[in-house]
């Protein structure tokens, strides 16, 4: 059993709430919206949407794997926190046995914000690396955001 993961930060003109509503609180509506070659289908299967509610992310072909399922552990609007759990994945094969994600969004000096997530594996039978599935799950993430703020920047007035 081992564990590993990744962390990076991101930095954007975006308002830091604007940026938390629009990714975490809305994401499961918004994300098939604005990347549909990725996310095929997303929604709450279980639960209000708040801690202890799980969504499920269905991807396209360009996606290795069909969906993720994720359980909210925390949702915090007022500290724009957010970390979940994947309950279940199609691309893991038994290798991971847990993986906890955390992602925290702050102010910038410039009005903007800084966007900081780290994501932990737990692997069992042996596995060593992940390498593969692990740049793939930063890319993915960092692309989500990315095209996030894109929008964001392009619709001033959502999730005013």
């Amino acid at each position: 059993m081992g564990l590993t993961g990744f962390s990076f930060e991101l930095v954007s003109p975006v308002d830091p709430a604007r940026m938390f509503k629009a990714s975490v609180v809305d994401g499961h509506n918004l994300v098939p919206t604005i990347q549909p070659e990725v996310v095929s289908s997303a929604g709450i299967l279980e639960g209000d949407g708040g801690p202890g509610s799980v969504r499920q992310f269905k991807f396209t072909e360009v996606i290795p794997f069909s969906h993720v399922e994720e359980r909210i552990e925390v949702l915090d609007e007022d500290k724009l926190e957010y970390k979940f759990t994947m309950k279940e994945a199609t691309h893991t094969g038994g290798r991971v046995i847990s993986a906890t994600y955390n992602m925290k969004i702050e102010p910038s000096a410039d009005g903007g914000c800084i966007c900081r997530t780290t994501a932990e594996y737990n692997t069992g039978g042996g596995v060593k690396a992940l390498d593969e599935e692990i740049n793939s799950g930063k890319e993915g993430v960092m692309g989500m955001f990315k095209a996030i703020e894109t929008y964001l920047i392009q619709n001033p007035s959502a999730y005013s």
